[in-house]
């Protein structure tokens, strides 16, 4: 982030001489980059009216630049495929997709670990694994705890289902962030 920086700064320096009426090929071509750099940086490479940089606008338009080159990522980015011992009910499928998969199970034992990104907002995904594993269900909500940016619910099913199973669901969202990060661990 500190280079983008430096050569922002530099190219500020260096067209702000150069706003006389006579330019030389250099001059030209060095307002034309600075003019690039602000219809790919936004506000990063605006100036105050003193002719100095705004960091408050600098940092605010490089935490944007970060946001949209992640969901930009994010959404070009193929699902991975879940492995078929993972209950496709427990999935977040909203706006989501499959980030990483680890799948530890042996032929006595399931154990699978998902991570799903979302652009759906951290409470969306809260309120859709409170609706899927409130009590009275299936499942029985064992612990729940919330901070800021982090949500968590763990849960079993009941203790007369012969079928023990239990979900661990982590989320995780920031202010520097577009997506909301749900971490998924499942075992039978």
């Amino acid at each position: 982030m500190k280079s983008w920086l430096k050569v922002l700064v530099l190219v500020v320096v260096i067209t702000l001489p150069l706003g006389g009426c006579f330019k030389s090929p250099e001059e030209k071509a060095a307002e034309q980059a600075a003019e690039e750099l602000s219809k790919v940086f936004g506000d990063l490479a605006k100036l105050s009216e003193e002719g100095e940089m705004n960091p408050e606008d600098s940092l605010k338009g490089f935490m944007e630049l970060g946001m949209e080159m992640e969901q930009s990522e994010f959404e070009g980015q193929e699902s991975l495929d879940v492995p078929s011992n993972f209950p496709s009910e427990l999935l977040y499928k909203s706006n989501a997709k499959v980030t990483s998969v680890s799948d530890t199970s042996s032929d006595d034992y399931i154990y699978v670990s998902l991570t799903v990104k979302t652009t759906d907002s951290a409470d969306e995904v809260k309120n859709f694994y409170k609706a899927l594993l409130k009590d009275g269900g299936n499942w029985k909500v064992t612990g729940e705890s919330s901070s800021a940016g982090y949500y968590s619910l763990d849960a079993q099913t009941l203790d007369d289902v012969e079928d023990y199973r239990s979900l661990d669901v982590d989320v995780y969202s920031n202010e520097y962030s577009k997506l909301v990060e749900i971490n998924l661990y499942y075992s039978n």
